[in-house]
């Protein structure tokens, strides 16, 4: 997103992801926080509310790492 917008969530839920992570015993009590990372793509948005995709990645790739909520709600504005 250009330094020239504003991002926020639409309401506070939508804030914070849910990620339901699957795998062997070993290999998921071996995962924390730190290893997952959930991001919003935001290539090719303008100004206005917009339903956008969760991503999540996790660092051990054996793993299998699913957002809760699939998508969430964001606002765009001009910085003025």
């Amino acid at each position: 997103l250009a330094s020239s917008y504003t991002l926020n969530a639409a309401c506070d839920s939508d804030k914070y992801a849910t990620v339901v992570v699957k795998g062997v015993k070993s290999v998921i009590d071996a995962i924390t926080a730190e290893n997952i990372k959930a991001y919003v793509d935001l290539n090719g948005y303008s100004t206005g509310t917009h339903e956008v995709n969760v991503i999540i990645e996790g660092t051990d790739l054996r793993a299998t790492y699913t957002p809760k909520v699939k998508t969430i709600n964001i606002i765009i504005k001009s910085k003025s």
